[in-house]
C-alpha cells in the first residue's frame, strides 16, 4: 500500500510540469500556429527527455512518465474539444505533433543516439512547415 502511494505521487510530477508546459507555451497559438508548432514540440521534446532521465532508476520509468506527459498536455484543452470538437480541429495538430515529439524523445532516452537527435529535428521540420498546410487542406476538404 505505502510503496502505490510513493509511485501514484512520483507520477503526479510529470503530469504537473507538462501542464506547466502547456500553460507557458499555449499562448503562442495566439501569435501563429507556426509559433505554437515550434515552442511546443522542442518544450515538450527536452521535457521528455529530462523527466526520463530524472526517473531512469526509479520504478514509475518509461511509458507511465511517458503517458502522464501527454495527459498533461491534453488535459486543459478536452474540455473544450468537448463543446465544439469541429471548431477546434485546425488546432488538433498542434496535439498531435507534441504527442510525436513526446514518443520521439522517448526513443532517444532509450536509445542514446545522436543520428535519433538528427531525425527529430528533421521531423520537427516536415511537420512544423510543411505537415500543417497538409493538415489544413485535408480539414478543409473533408
Amino acid at each position: 500500500m505505502f510503496m502505490k502511494k510513493i509511485i501514484k505521487s512520483d507520477l503526479m510530477i510529470p503530469l504537473f510540469a507538462s501542464i506547466m508546459v502547456f500553460l507557458l507555451t499555449c499562448w503562442n497559438l495566439a501569435i501563429s500556429i507556426y509559433s505554437a508548432l515550434w515552442a511546443e514540440t522542442v518544450s515538450y521534446y527536452v521535457l521528455t527527455i529530462y523527466m526520463l532521465d530524472k526517473y531512469a532508476k526509479r520504478e514509475t520509468y518509461g511509458f507511465p512518465v511517458i503517458l502522464m506527459i501527454m495527459l498533461g498536455r491534453v488535459v486543459l484543452e478536452i474540455p473544450v474539444r468537448i463543446d465544439d470538437f469541429l471548431g477546434t480541429l485546425s488546432s488538433l495538430y498542434v496535439s498531435v505533433v507534441v504527442c510525436i515529439s513526446i514518443i520521439l524523445a522517448a526513443i532517444y532516452s532509450h536509445e542514446k543516439r545522436n543520428s535519433i537527435i538528427v531525425l527529430s529535428i528533421i521531423i520537427f521540420i516536415l511537420l512544423n512547415s510543411v505537415g500543417y498546410d497538409g493538415w489544413e487542406h485535408f480539414i478543409r476538404h473533408t
